[in-house]
């Protein structure tokens, strides 16, 4: 089953467009003293993070199942992080019925971190670059799954495109040089 039925596939893409027509008027506007710096950070992280959610996402429904690059990367990590469903299961307890959860390349630790981040612009840890990320807010969950959240994180892992993950990873890999195959 997809993770998201049409309805809600049609309401995620319009506020997606929403976004980036209000980031357009802000960009147009920067002159003028109606300029507003917190809506335009909120929207450019909207932006960044549903582009990432809508390319991530294959909609097939398929078994959850580990990746060749999540087997090397856990066996690296510096933590008793040693099968996919742990992990699984530590990055879905990052995800909150609201906001977003994220994992990714925190450069500074040069490992990789799982965390929630309210909003689109609370609580964003610069310097970390997303890998995955998951989309909490209800308009993702709520009409499909009623108040089973985490029934929405479970179909989640199940529709997840693991060939755009590692090739998101093989992009972070270059850029940082820490030399995950």
């Amino acid at each position: 089953m997809p993770l998201h039925l049409a309805e809600t596939q049609k309401i995620h893409e319009e506020l997606f467009e929403g976004y980036k027509e209000r980031l357009e008027e802000l960009e147009k506007a920067k002159d003028e003293e109606q300029e507003e710096p917190f809506e335009r950070s909120f929207l450019h992280n909207a932006i960044y993070l549903h582009r990432l959610w809508f390319e991530q996402m294959e909609g097939k429904g398929e078994d959850t199942k580990s990746s060749p690059l999540l087997d090397e990367i856990l066996k690296r990590r510096d933590s008793d992080l040693g099968t996919f469903k742990t992990w699984m299961n530590e990055f879905a307890g990052a995800a909150k019925p609201h906001g977003w959860a994220v994992w990714g390349w925190a450069n500074s630790l040069k490992t990789f971190v799982g965390f929630p981040i309210r909003g689109h612009d609370d609580s964003v840890p610069l310097g970390v670059t997303p890998l995955i990320v998951i989309d909490c807010w209800e308009h993702s969950w709520l009409g499909d799954f009623g108040l089973e959240f985490d029934q929405y994180l479970d179909m989640f892992w199940h529709n997840i495109n693991w060939d755009v993950i590692e090739k998101r990873h093989h992009e972070l890999a270059a850029l940082f040089g820490y030399g995950v195959k």
